[in-house]
């Protein structure tokens, strides 16, 4: 059996506040500074624990945990943004 090619760079984000899965999403697609995450996201989803999963693409511009300081600073408190490489 041939081995599992590694999986894409994601971020996580667990909701800590009153936003729900709609207005975290909204929030950070709205944000001009996250334009370029956008750009670079091949799926969002939402996992089995209700944190929200955006997959990155391989060939991305930009790192994953600026992206993941870039979103904390959007949402601020009211979630929390893992990085998974």
């Amino acid at each position: 059996m041939p081995p599992q090619p590694p999986r894409p760079d994601a971020l996580v984000i667990a909701k800590t506040g009153d936003m729900s899965y709609s207005d975290i999403l909204r929030a950070v697609k709205k944000d001009v500074n996250l334009k370029q995450l956008g750009e670079n996201v091949s799926r969002i989803r939402k996992t089995a624990k209700g944190e929200t999963l955006f997959e990155l693409r391989r060939a991305r511009t930009g790192s994953t945990h600026e992206y993941r300081n870039e979103i904390n600073r959007v949402l601020g408190d009211q979630a929390q943004i893992r990085t998974l490489s």
